[in-house]
């Protein structure tokens, strides 16, 4: 928000027209923001909540780079097949988020 002051001040005259000084948003003000909600959207697409690193204990071969957004390990528990590929038992399988 420091970069874009105009996108702070605009999201800022939203919540004050929508919830007003004297409390803070709620999730029922959530359909009424929808400004908000973009920068929101914005910000989980650009830099999602969820840590994404994989620890290099799980992947001894991985190099671990605390910037590389590798996903979070799942196994699959029988052989499966997803748009013709075959994904066989045991696999690591890194979810795209």
């Amino acid at each position: 928000m420091t970069n874009y002051p105009d996108v702070r001040a605009k999201a800022q005259a939203e919540i004050d027209a929508v919830v007003g000084p004297d409390r803070l948003p709620k999730c029922s003000d959530s359909a009424n923001l929808p400004y908000v909600n973009a920068i929101i959207s914005e910000l989980l697409r650009w830099q999602p909540v969820v840590s994404l690193d994989t620890s290099p204990s799980l992947h001894p071969s991985y190099s671990h780079d605390n910037s590389l957004l590798a996903g979070l390990p799942h196994a699959t528990t029988v052989d499966d097949e997803y748009n013709g590929y075959l994904i066989p038992k045991n696999s690591i399988v890194m979810g795209n988020i």
